[in-house]
């Protein structure tokens, strides 16, 4: 019997020493969720206002069905540059003084979506429009032609794969393929796919042969090495895109030789339209923004005075057939002094 009061006390230590326990255990289980609870909080209220931050002003889905509307769409319009009045054009950016045509979806050459979607932008079919890592095709219109104002940094890459992303889901992969390539640069200011068939190929876009494909798509990844003006790099270009069009399953063995071999019938290069090609350059190394600018649909006015530049080339043409006694051009001057009386026997 004395030995229960003693066993009784023990097992009521032990029991509030249990009690203890527990509730030390549930406080620190309480305060951890107390606090993971705060960080998640803080976590989503960041998160919240970092979106309300980086989609502050975004420019509306909106503007890309407008420059790209296939009757009036502002990018079917090439860049022109006119004199100080606005009355003479000097300079189109275009292959040709003429509107672009708009390629619908189902008028572009299957070989060309497969040859640029696998050259750039291999995971078109499986991302949601953006990549951390690399620019996407969605991503490409976004920075080109609804962020081309804005400063390169993060903000602008963040707001990019927003847009890029918003774009995908409300139009689909589809429409981004067709914007893409009627706006996709393919060298010697030849952008979209029908620009540059008839530039290089003097064909339409849906009669496109698979080797002529295969060449646009790897034109448009290093447009300055075209077939007017490095046929030979062009060519080893040519090569590689049907070689990853083959690797990607694209093609078989015996299609890709067949294309290796097939006749391109390449264009001669033609003059482009520009009546002061130096002029021209200078002015557009002074604009701000010139990958947008050349991209079309804006109208430039220069400094230049379109009389003065004509009487001032034909004053030097004119001295020149003088000098070389050559009969002089066919335009309006001012009165040339008469040569020296000695520059016969001097020349």
């Amino acid at each position: 019997m004395p030995a229960l009061p003693f066993l009784r006390r023990r097992f009521n230590r032990y029991r509030q020493s249990r009690l203890t326990a527990h509730r030390r255990l549930w406080f620190i289980l309480s305060s951890l969720g107390l606090g993971v609870g705060a960080l998640l909080g803080l976590l989503l209220l960041g998160g919240m206002y970092a979106y309300a931050y980086l989609s502050t002003d975004l420019p509306s889905l909106q503007a890309l069905p407008a420059l790209l509307h296939p009757q009036t769409g502002a990018l079917l319009q090439p860049t022109r540059l006119y004199d100080r009045s606005g009355e003479h054009l000097l300079a189109v950016l275009a292959p040709s003084n003429a509107p672009r045509v708009y390629t619908p979806y189902d008028q572009i050459p299957p070989a060309l979506i497969h040859a640029t979607v696998t050259l750039q932008d291999p995971l078109f079919y499986r991302h949601a429009g953006f990549l951390l890592q690399s620019p996407t095709l969605a991503q490409t219109l976004a920075a080109d032609l609804l962020l081309w104002q804005e400063e390169p940094g993060l903000r602008r890459a963040l707001r990019e794969r927003i847009l890029a992303y918003q774009l995908t889901q409300t139009y689909g992969r589809e429409q981004i393929l067709e914007w893409y390539l009627n706006t996709a640069w393919y060298g010697r200011n030849a952008y979209g796919v029908h620009a540059a068939a008839q530039l290089y190929f003097a064909s339409q876009p849906q009669t496109l042969s698979l080797a002529q494909s295969a060449l646009l798509a790897a034109l448009h990844q290093t447009p300055a090495i075209n077939p007017q003006d490095a046929p030979q790099a062009a060519a080893q270009r040519l090569q590689e895109s049907l070689a990853a069009l083959r690797s990607a399953g694209f093609l078989s063995a015996e299609e890709e030789t067949q294309a290796q071999n097939a006749p391109l019938n390449l264009q001669p290069a033609l003059p482009a339209f520009d009546t002061s090609p130096a002029f021209t350059a200078l002015a557009l190394a002074q604009l701000p923004h010139r990958a947008r600018i050349e991209r079309g649909g804006m109208v430039i006015l220069t400094t230049q005075d379109y009389a003065l530049q004509t009487s001032a080339q034909c004053l030097t043409q004119t001295q020149l057939a003088r000098l070389a006694e050559e009969s002089p051009p066919n335009c309006q001057t001012a009165a040339l002094p008469a040569l020296p009386p000695s520059f016969r026997a001097q020349a």
